[in-house]
């Protein structure tokens, strides 16, 4: 299954606003956190990634680039770094959807279901219009057999981003809401899944590993 989501880098200035007030970081590791966005936007994920854990070294306070190093260890595949660098984050703002969503990327990327899930609920609570986050917080309970459970998620998913051809996809694929369907419903849902992903994938112009990335300025 295909990685989706919100997985954005984020380009950093030396003085970010946190819950009203101004939170100050060391200017150099911003530098090099930022330099780790334009090398993930090349392509460079392995160099990214140490720039990244430079910028960590830099400036410990510096969630984001904890963030961003994770995001970019998740692209190799290295789910214990992955994690590990995502729960660094998460104990510097465990308000961060972002960090709580990729985390659970990672845990379900490694077959950690009933901890994935618990991320994906932490990320609904913080940004609780991302789609993506209901998405796999439904998967999850889909994977843990839980249907009915899986079905109301999902269901929240297409209610906030009604072109979630994945969360479409994933309902079509549970038998208690379809039955006459079944898996020939998952195989109608499929070419509007594609769609969809093609049109992610060519708005921000880099996939990676199954994950869509994309930088926004700030």
């Amino acid at each position: 299954m295909r990685m989706i989501g919100q997985v954005a880098l984020a380009v950093l200035a030396a003085v970010a606003t946190t819950a009203g007030a101004q939170a100050r970081f060391d200017a150099e590791a911003v530098r090099t956190n930022n330099r780790g966005v334009a090398q993930m936007g090349q392509q460079f994920t392995e160099r990214a990634t140490a720039s990244f854990a430079e910028a960590v070294k830099e400036d410990p306070k510096l969630a984001q680039a904890a963030i961003n190093e994770g995001i970019a260890l998740l692209t190799l595949q290295k789910l214990d770094e992955a994690k590990k660098s995502l729960q660094q984050a998460i104990a510097l703002d465990p308000k961060s959807a972002q960090a709580w969503y990729n985390l659970g990327l990672a845990q379900h990327a490694g077959n950690d279901l009933e901890p994935a899930l618990e991320s994906f609920q932490q990320a609904v609570k913080f940004d609780p219009k991302d789609a993506d986050s209901y998405y796999f917080e439904g998967v999850c309970y889909q994977d843990l057999k839980d249907s009915d459970k899986a079905i109301a998620i999902l269901e929240k998913a297409l209610e906030i981003d009604p072109q979630h051809a994945s969360a479409e996809f994933a309902i079509a694929r549970v038998p208690a809401l379809r039955p006459p369907c079944g898996g020939e419903g998952a195989l109608q849902a499929l070419p509007a899944f594609d769609e969809c992903q093609d049109r992610r994938a060519h708005r921000a112009g880099l996939w990676r590993a199954g994950a869509l990335f994309h930088s926004d300025a700030g």
